[in-house]
């Protein structure tokens, strides 16, 4: 019945049954769009277990772009400064898209760029980082680097990337001419500002330094709850009167 009603409807009124489906798909459609854009914003940078006690320091009252950005100093100061700080760390992410190779032996070397960012060890713990190849301690040692498993199975395919060595062009601001591969990490989801990049191990780059402001500071707290307590501690004990308003 439902059908040769349809059918007459199509044969009576074919313009408007037309228009009537394509508004009734095009409402789909867009109600897919939207409820996939708010899953999108809503699970975003949620792929990380340590997400809700994961915290960025920002200087209050500053709405520039630069309002997150420190000297590393005084980000090592910040992480420091609380007893409710699990793990913190430090993340330059100035360096930008960077060439590298690497040189299989009787091989001619194969060149690939990509991201890199200059991180401090306590990265991985920051933020749960699950480790293919390596573990938590893959940034203690010098020239150190972490690569998504992507980029693993493309460079070294059938072997483990713990170990291999990487060239870099070492054209940048202290960037090493042979870098470790000390650890491999299971690829991110798009929705999270962690990119699939080399994770390079800052070392002792602008330690101490409370010069240029190059670096973002990232805080795991014990409990979210605690996160104005450990900003109202670090306010009170950190002696500002040295670096006038550029710190505050």
């Amino acid at each position: 019945m439902i059908l040769k009603n349809l059918k007459s409807l199509i044969r009576r009124y074919p313009a408007a049954v037309v228009l009537n489906f394509t508004g009734l798909v095009a409402a789909l459609v867009a109600f897919a769009l939207i409820f996939l854009q708010v899953d999108y914003e809503l699970s975003f940078d949620k792929c990380h277990p340590t997400a809700d006690r994961v915290f960025r320091a920002d200087k209050t009252g500053d709405e520039t772009l630069f309002r997150n950005i420190f000297p590393r100093g005084f980000a090592d100061d910040i992480i420091a400064s609380s007893a409710h700080i699990e793990a913190g760390c430090t993340v330059m992410p100035f360096m930008g898209e960077i060439y590298f190779s690497t040189a299989k032996e009787g091989e001619t070397p194969a060149g690939y760029k990509r991201e890199l960012l200059f991180v401090s060890e306590g990265f991985i713990d920051v933020f749960g980082i699950k480790m293919i190849e390596g573990d938590s301690h893959a940034l203690e040692g010098p020239n150190s680097v972490i690569i998504p498993r992507s980029l693993a199975e493309n460079l070294f395919p059938g072997e483990l990337a713990l170990g291999k060595l990487l060239k870099t062009d070492a054209k940048y601001m202290e960037l090493p001419r042979e870098i470790t591969v000390t650890g491999v990490y299971e690829d991110f989801p798009s929705n999270t500002q962690l990119g699939n990049d080399l994770y390079l191990t800052v070392g002792d780059v602008q330690k101490g330094s409370y010069g240029g402001a190059n670096f973002i500071c990232y805080l795991l707290l014990d409990e979210a709850g605690n996160a104005e307590a450990v900003a109202d501690e670090f306010i009170s004990h950190f002696d500002f009167t040295p670096y006038g308003d550029w710190l505050n």
